[in-house]
């Protein structure tokens, strides 16, 4: 009798704490549509990947997943947002360096905790960056554009997406990590850096491949280096600012989703399979490689370890750097 007990006792435990298959406390899972916050407007690289992805888990899970751009204050209104909500696997979040790690140096205080308030899910793609110049400058290499840079401080000039953005600390790690001084000037956008760069009115510019490429194949900007890692599979031949003597420098955006840090570790794992399942379709990979991105070969665990140290890595060097966004 009294083992008969105990096991009527072990089933309603193992009921209420969700850990059957595709349950949460007993519910199938989504028992609702599920929102993927963007924490930024459309057509962006946070954007594309969040809808990619929405398609895709529609339909593995047999439910809408839904993009829902939450746009204000940078990325803080949207990330807040995703912060607070209900965890229970139906409110999920687009997340990359700007909303994850970038805001923890640039603002003294925010209405998140990037480090406590999420759980990596999986990081997805990774969009390199680089360097890039208008397409009639003189110097055609890393080198010459240093040892001009450092013969006359301030002669050249480097455009930005705005104050804080990944494009303004790139071109901030390439100056401090080479010593040299250009003049940085702040646009509202990416999208408004590139007709001044074509024009010649700004000579370089730090930014994503995806969103250079187009400029890049045209002939109507010159990529100099890559200012990722390692070399980019769409223009293999381009050697990396690492290789070119500065191997500390490295500047790339990644793209994952994310919960609230207190969803349930079942819901997290359902996630993962299905998201790791989605990344070795074809289609979305072409789909992704298309837009200039990398998969990234990193796990759930993997992912969330390589958050943390991206978050230790970037925040002294913000604020040693001065760069804020208040």
């Amino acid at each position: 009798m009294r083992l008969y007990f105990q096991w009527i006792l072990t089933g309603i435990t193992a009921f209420a704490a969700g850990i059957l298959p595709g349950t949460v406390c007993g519910q199938k899972y989504p028992a609702q549509p599920v929102k993927i916050i963007v924490p930024s407007g459309a057509g962006g690289g946070y954007d594309l990947m969040g809808r990619a992805l929405a398609r895709k888990l529609s339909e593995q899970f047999g439910e809408s997943f839904f993009v829902e751009n939450r746009v204000g204050a940078g990325t803080i209104v949207g990330t807040a947002a995703a912060a607070v909500a209900v965890a229970d696997g139906h409110t999920l979040l687009v997340g990359g360096p700007s909303n994850l790690v970038f805001n923890a140096g640039l603002y003294k205080s925010l209405p998140y905790d990037p480090a406590r308030d999420f759980i990596a899910i999986n990081l997805i793609v990774t969009q390199p960056y680089a360097l890039l110049a208008r397409g009639d400058i003189a110097q055609t290499s890393v080198a010459q554009i240093v040892e001009t840079a450092k013969r006359t401080p301030g002669a050249f000039s480097v455009a930005t997406a705005g104050a804080g953005t990944g494009q303004h600390l790139g071109a901030v790690f390439f100056l401090k990590t080479t010593g040299t001084d250009m003049l940085v000037v702040h646009y509202k956008s990416a999208q408004q850096v590139f007709p001044d760069l074509i024009a010649g009115r700004v000579d370089f510019t730090v930014d994503t491949i995806g969103s250079a490429r187009v400029h890049v194949d045209s002939g109507k900007v010159k990529l100099i280096a890559m200012a990722s890692s390692q070399r980019t599979p769409l223009y293999p031949q381009v050697p990396t600012i690492r290789e070119l003597g500065y191997p500390d420098f490295a500047v790339e955006s990644w793209i994952g989703l994310f919960a609230p840090a207190r969803t349930p570790a079942n819901l997290i794992d359902r996630l993962r399979l299905e998201i790791e399942r989605t990344m070795k379709m074809p289609d979305f990979r072409v789909q992704m490689e298309g837009n200039g991105a990398q998969m990234i070969s990193m796990s759930g665990r993997e992912s969330e370890s390589f958050v943390k140290s991206e978050i230790a890595r970037w925040t002294p060097l913000i604020r040693q750097a001065g760069i804020t966004a208040e």
